[in-house]
């Protein structure tokens, strides 16, 4: 999860989000700014809240990597809010 940036000191700087109960740990020595979204995407860091948000953060993935208009196109057929 994102803690795994904290752990290799990556992004710091960058806006993040993760799970609840992991917050405490992310925000600790002020090197993200923390976001409550379910998934959050920073310039290159892309970070999700959870479990419950796996299909919002695949989908950010396909358009972070191939555009708009493709993760759309993804998202149709899933009968996704």
């Amino acid at each position: 999860g994102p803690t795994a940036l904290l752990a290799h000191e990556i992004g710091f700087g960058s806006k993040v989000t993760t799970h609840p109960l992991a917050k405490d740990k992310m925000m600790n020595g002020s090197h993200y700014s923390y976001s409550e979204n379910r998934v959050e995407r920073d310039g290159l860091i892309l970070t999700s809240r959870g479990p419950g948000t796996s299909f919002e953060f695949a989908l950010a993935i396909v358009e972070a990597l191939n555009g708009k208009d493709v993760a759309d196109q993804v998202k149709a057929p899933l009968v996704l809010k």
